[in-house]
């Protein structure tokens, strides 16, 4: 996907969010989740989102009512132009004015009958099973079908929780296309009556899980006639609402010939999203002929049972459940099919059913998944680095960009430019915000230049023993505001650049706009850091970010492959870049303590022996009660004199022990 459209994706969903939903399946919301951020790194650009979580019915009610506004807003929100453009198309003979606007796939109405009275020469090809033949029809997307400037649906059984709210079980109805380009097979597929949308509007979906395809022996008559039932796991069950599977083998003789036979359902655990009184269970049907293995016929169905069926039905298995079952026949497949096709078509017909292809013969361990997934291209290599120290920087892969919006800040920052720190530190006196001292640098040098920086309220100083130079947020008014603290940037990175290039540098540069606040985090090795201040555009601009995030996925990928998939290098909660140093629980030197501080998050105790054997050690992290400046005797952070310059020593500062933490023996 491009990725200037991830950022337009997240732009349009920042306000409301959308949906957390269970399987894809939006008639089982979850949750709610918030994107608001796009993560560039050496190989690899992600959409993050905050995530709602209910933890009380209360809090469910109230997602239900954010998914009903979105469904409106989504579904329903089709634009007028498009409504007036289908009703002059379609004409008054066709509608009857009680069709809805609808957007599942293409923009669309829908109505009782709509598409079998636009579209009569189609649907008088339908035979006795309510299907029609697929080459008699032009699929532009999968499910769905041009006739001139319209497009009708495939039936909605074959969505997602046999929904319209649903997305087309794409990967069946694109294998059924192909079978349709054979000549030697005859393929037939059942449409949707009651819908019609403009082709020109059919969109791509993606929904991205991990499904896994059968890899049984291909000779058939080896097969065992009699049941098979393969049960589902409590995963099973929550996902995807599946009780067990069953496949019944048979062998039937004919004067001349032998047929074996396959019917395969699955039941369920609770009724459809589309039909809240009947549950939709899966079946599929094949005739095989015994003596050649030729597979001569495959279809696919749904059998709706109500509760007090479903109960009759789970004491029985197929071969005696009898079919007193409400039965929509989906598609159905004649011809000399080939065997790979035929195992393609049950596995996507059975989407999301494990237990298919557990019985085919592809039994993987979740085990085997997990390992599985490590070695494919999901991801692209992952950065190795200790997570006790995820600041530090090896070489170029380590660089990265973060572009988040956070909410509206224009009315509180009353001055500019102000600095903000990326946690509040609590001790058991007072709250307060924790600066890195070096950040007073950036106030020097703006101040030099007849520019302020104003830090937080209840603002505190801390000194760490090591060369990571993090700087804070810092939030601007205007682009002129933002465009001289990116100068003073430059000079300031360009100073640690002379004496240590592969110092690890975090700095985040945020423009307050009337609806959001735009941030970039930037983080890497100074000499990268450095060489992306001095290009003409570091900070995006606000008419253009998603070209900006594209050039920016271009620049970054020839540093190579160095993806941060645990997202050790992202604040939790501001989603701003934020290596954070981390707390060592190690004895404090006893004439040191002074007031505690809590600033992160504490890892479990380590001997010397194992700090040795990873190549880490701890340092000490101070407050920094006072600090004198040598030069001109006055208050170091205050006073217009910077050690930058050259000629000025560094501070006597009066410090007391906050914490330990880790580092990397050679920094």
């Amino acid at each position: 996907m491009d990725t200037g459209a991830l950022y337009d994706s997240m732009k349009n969903s920042f306000d409301v969010g959308m949906p957390l939903l269970i399987s894809h399946d939006r008639h089982r919301p979850a949750g709610w989740t918030v994107p608001a951020a796009v993560y560039l790194e050496p190989g690899l650009t992600r959409v993050l989102a905050h995530v709602i979580e209910p933890e009380t019915d209360q809090d469910y009610l109230q997602i239900k009512q954010r998914w009903v506004k979105f469904i409106a807003s989504t579904i329903h929100d089709v634009p007028q132009e498009s409504i007036t453009r289908l009703k002059e198309l379609l004409g008054k003979d066709v509608l009857t004015d009680s069709e809805i606007p609808w957007d599942s796939g293409a923009q669309a109405l829908r109505g009782a009958g709509l598409a079998q009275r636009a579209f009569p020469e189609i649907f008088e090809q339908v035979d006795k099973d309510g299907l029609v033949p697929f080459t008699t029809l032009t699929m532009i997307r999968p499910g769905i079908f041009q006739i001139g400037e319209l497009c009708v649906f495939a039936h909605q059984f074959m969505r997602r929780s046999e929904s319209p709210f649903n997305h087309f079980n794409e990967e069946l109805l694109g294998t059924l296309h192909q079978m349709a380009q054979d000549s030697s097979v005859n393929v037939r597929v059942r449409l949707d009556l009651d819908m019609v949308g403009l082709a020109d509007t059919a969109a791509h979906t993606m929904e991205l899980d991990y499904w896994y395809g059968p890899t049984f022996n291909e000779d058939l008559s080896s097969l065992q006639t009699g049941v098979t039932a393969h049960t589902a796991d409590e995963s099973q069950r929550f996902y995807h609402k599946i009780s067990r599977t069953e496949f019944w083998w048979q062998r039937r003789t004919k004067e001349t010939s032998a047929e074996l036979i396959l019917e395969a359902e699955e039941l369920r655990d609770s009724e459809s999203g589309a039909d809240r009184t009947k549950l939709h269970c899966r079946y599929v049907h094949s005739v095989i002929d015994a003596t050649t293995n030729r597979i001569e016929h495959l279809d696919g169905s749904i059998r709706a049972y109500t509760p007090e069926e479903m109960i009759s039905r789970l004491d029985v298995d197929l071969k005696r459940a009898g079919r007193q079952t409400e039965y929509t026949k989906l598609w159905r497949v004649d011809g000399n099919i080939e065997i790979g096709r035929w195992k393609s078509v049950i596995h996507n017909h059975f989407r999301d059913n494990a237990l298919v292809s557990e019985y085919f013969g592809s039994q993987k361990s979740k085990t085997d998944i997990r390992e599985e997934l490590e070695i494919t291209d999901v991801f692209p290599r992952s950065l190795n680095f200790d997570k006790r120290v995820p600041w530090l920087c090896d070489d170029a892969r380590s660089f990265r960009v973060l572009v988040t919006h956070q909410p509206g800040m224009l009315e509180h920052i009353l001055e500019e430019p102000v600095a903000f720190p990326y946690v509040w530190a609590q001790s058991e006196k007072s709250e307060y915000a924790l600066f890195d001292l070096r950040a007073v640098e950036l106030m020097k040098i703006l101040g030099r230049e007849g520019h302020r920086l104003t830090f937080a309220p209840n603002a505190r100083f801390m000194a760490f023993d090591d060369n990571y130079l993090q700087m804070p947020v810092v939030i601007h008014r205007t682009r002129d505001a933002l465009k001289h603290t990116t100068e003073a940037y430059r000079e300031l990175v360009s100073k640690v650049n002379e004496v240590d290039p592969a110092s690890p540098v975090l700095i985040n540069l945020s423009l307050a706009l009337s609806e959001y606040t735009l941030s970039v985090s930037i983080f890497g090795r100074c000499t990268e850091v450095l060489d992306w201040l001095n290009r003409d555009q570091p900070f995006p601009p606000t008419e253009s970010v998603a070209d900006w995030v594209r050039n920016t996925a271009e620049a970054i990928a020839s540093f190579g492959e160095g993806v941060d998939t645990a997202l050790e290098y992202v604040h939790p909660e501001s989603l701003n870049l934020y290596p954070r140093r981390k707390i060592a629980l190690l004895p404090a030197i006893a004439d040191k303590i002074g007031e505690p501080v809590s600033s992160g998050p504490a890892e479990p105790r380590t001997t010397t022996e194992e700090m040795n054997e990873i190549g880490l050690e701890t340092r000490q992290a101070f407050k920094v009660a006072s600090a004198k400046c040598l030069n001109c005797g006055g208050d170091y952070l205050t006073c217009p004199c910077s050690i930058l310059s050259g000629n000025v020593p560094p501070p006597t500062a009066d410090l007391r022990f906050a914490f330990n933490y880790w580092v990397a023996a050679k920094q």
